[in-house]
């Protein structure tokens, strides 16, 4: 499955996302599709134009690739990946971090979904954290579940792409954690 990211226009932004060029082999997160590797830099015709796009594919499913047009506000929307030492810093930065539990349903959707947008890795892991601790105690709901699901694609696959472990590995050992 191929699909475009984005357009060529350069009104929308994230801020928390680089602005370099990314080499063909590298490794970048992506705020919808997770961890992917940057598998060639195309030329396709759009319109009457050439654009150049970044050919992304995702660790959790290589048969996906994402198209992101390299001069544009879009290719601002994927980063490089956290260093082993950035990932190993996580548990410890945990902390520092205020997140609670938000009873009511649609604004705990709309905090935590916007934190999910914003692809940092350390404040995922403590929505997932917190989902994980909730659901011992009790079955969470289908809207907690999708939110959790895609917590867990982002930070889990970023994760396990730098530390070489697979999502599967990730999962259980944050789940056992949590289980402690």
């Amino acid at each position: 499955m191929e699909r475009k990211t984005g357009s060529d226009d350069t009104n929308s932004s994230l801020g928390e996302f680089d602005s370099e060029e990314y080499q063909v082999g590298e490794k970048v997160m992506h705020p919808v599709e997770g961890a992917c590797y940057v598998k060639g830099i195309i030329t396709m015709k759009r319109g009457n134009k050439e654009h150049q796009y970044y050919k992304l594919v995702p660790l959790l499913n290589e048969t996906t690739v994402v198209y992101i047009p390299v001069i544009s506000q879009n290719a601002n929307r994927i980063r490089k990946i956290m260093s082993v030492n950035e990932i190993d810093k996580i548990p410890n930065e945990l902390n520092k971090i205020e997140i609670n539990w938000i009873s009511d349903n649609r604004k705990r959707q709309e905090s935590f979904s916007t934190v999910i947008k914003s692809c940092d890795t350390v404040k995922i892991t403590k929505i997932i954290i917190m989902m994980l601790q909730r659901e011992l105690e009790k079955p969470l709901q289908s809207m907690d579940k999708d939110i959790l699901c895609k917590a867990q694609k982002l930070a889990y696959s970023e994760i396990a792409i730098v530390k070489g472990k697979t999502f599967e590995e990730v999962k259980q050992e944050m789940k056992n954690k949590v289980q402690l």
